[in-house]
């Protein structure tokens, strides 16, 4: 809150203010200080790699993945795979998800960061942080790895997961017409109606009009 006070309430001298309030800020947790740190760098450039090598050293998962998701905001390019690598370093796959679910939504993945962050997710977390971080991925894939998304989808045994995660790659398929077909069979195995219609209700605007 303090942050955000001094950056909306006087853009022009916010630069000064926050490094002072940095320099004085009386956190007693370590943690709680990095975070704080992760904060302020949002805002300062030049303390962003400060920031996401003091993240690295926190030993709390919860304050670990919160303060990376903060720094997702504005990650030096440089540092994207390093950032990916502490994600997946986490103990325990809520941790794991929250953070790259942050990183997804906030950076520009090349491809290849994309590709390997599926083949991961495939075979290295429970399904439901599975499924959250595969629907966040999924806005951001190119065609070439529509088929994978597909894929990890399909193989979600719990069919609220499996539901939720097609109804959000059917709208990518557009021109994909091998790949609706696979949605529209898996549609078939749902049992749930309510399941079946979410799934169909999404796909039909990606289907071919003739």
């Amino acid at each position: 809150a303090l942050i955000e006070y001094f950056f909306k309430n006087d853009p022009n001298d916010h630069i000064l203010k926050l490094q002072k309030a940095h320099n004085e800020l009386s956190i007693s947790d370590a943690d709680e200080q990095v975070q704080a740190l992760a904060a302020l760098a949002v805002y300062l450039p030049e303390m962003r790699r400060e920031a996401f090598t003091a993240v690295l050293e926190i030993k709390d998962r919860f304050s670990k993945a919160k303060a990376l998701a903060t720094l997702a905001l504005c990650l030096p390019e440089d540092l994207v795979d390093d950032a990916f690598k502490c994600a997946w370093n986490m103990d325990g796959d809520e941790y794991t998800a929250q953070a790259l679910t942050a990183l997804a939504r906030t950076l520009h993945l090349p491809e290849s960061l994309l590709s390997k962050t599926l083949d991961d997710v495939s075979w290295c977390l429970h399904e439901e942080y599975k499924m959250q971080v595969l629907i966040e991925l999924t806005q951001h894939l190119t065609k070439p790895l529509l088929p994978k998304a597909l894929k990890i989808a399909q193989e979600l045994t719990y069919a609220p997961y499996r539901t939720r995660a097609l109804a959000a790659l059917a709208p990518y398929l557009r021109d994909e017409p091998l790949l609706q077909q696979k949605v529209l069979d898996a549609v078939k195995d749902l049992e749930d109606g309510s399941h079946k219609a979410w799934v169909l209700a999404t796909l039909v605007p990606a289907l071919p009009k003739d």
